[in-house]
C-alpha cells in the first residue's frame, strides 16, 4: 500500500471545510429560504359604470384590464389580465393577483356588447397608473397584500 500524501490531504481538509462554510452561509441568508419566493401583490380595479345620458347605471358591459409593460427597446407591451361583466347596478371588479409590489400601469377599456339592447355606448379606453401603491393584508413574507382604486366611469351613447 502507497503511503497517503500528507500535502495532499491537507489540501483536500481545507477544501471541504470551504466548501461547508460556503454552504453554511447560504443556508443562513433569507433569500435562499424555500418559503421565499417571488414577491407579489393583488392590484385591484373596481367601480360602477353608468351613462351619461341619463345617470342610469350601465348593465352588461364588458371591463377588459390589460397590464402595461415598457420594453427595453421603448416598445410597450400589453398581457391580457381579466375581463368582467358589469352587474345591474353596473358594479364591475378586476384583480391582478400575479403582479410584482411596485408601479403598475393597466390598460382599462369598456366595450358595449350587446348592441341595441341597453342602448348602444361608445367604447372607452383608458390608462389607469398605481402609483406608490399602499398594500394591506400582506403576510409579512413574499405576499406584500393588495391595494385597490375606485374607478366610476360614465359612457357616451352612440346616437
Amino acid at each position: 500500500m502507497a503511503p497517503i500524501d500528507l500535502k495532499f490531504m491537507k489540501a483536500t481538509n481545507t477544501l471541504i471545510a470551504f466548501i461547508l462554510a460556503l454552504l453554511y452561509f447560504f443556508s443562513s441568508c433569507d433569500f435562499f429560504k424555500a418559503d421565499n419566493g417571488p414577491l407579489s401583490a393583488d392590484f385591484i380595479v373596481k367601480g360602477k359604470i353608468e351613462s351619461t345620458k341619463n345617470n342610469q347605471m350601465l348593465k352588461g358591459i364588458r371591463v377588459e384590464m390589460k397590464q402595461v409593460q415598457a420594453t427595453d427597446d421603448g416598445q410597450t407591451l400589453t398581457n391580457s389580465i381579466m375581463t368582467a361583466i358589469s352587474g345591474s347596478e353596473g358594479n364591475y371588479y378586476l384583480m391582478d393577483n400575479h403582479a410584482f409590489p411596485k408601479d403598475n400601469a393597466y390598460k382599462i377599456k369598456f366595450i358595449d356588447p350587446d348592441g341595441v339592447k341597453n342602448g348602444e355606448y361608445v367604447t372607452l379606453d383608458t390608462i389607469l397608473v398605481f402609483q406608490n401603491p399602499k398594500f394591506t393584508n400582506g403576510d409579512g413574507s413574499w405576499y406584500k397584500g393588495q391595494t385597490e382604486i375606485q374607478m366610476n366611469v360614465m359612457l357616451k351613447p352612440m346616437k
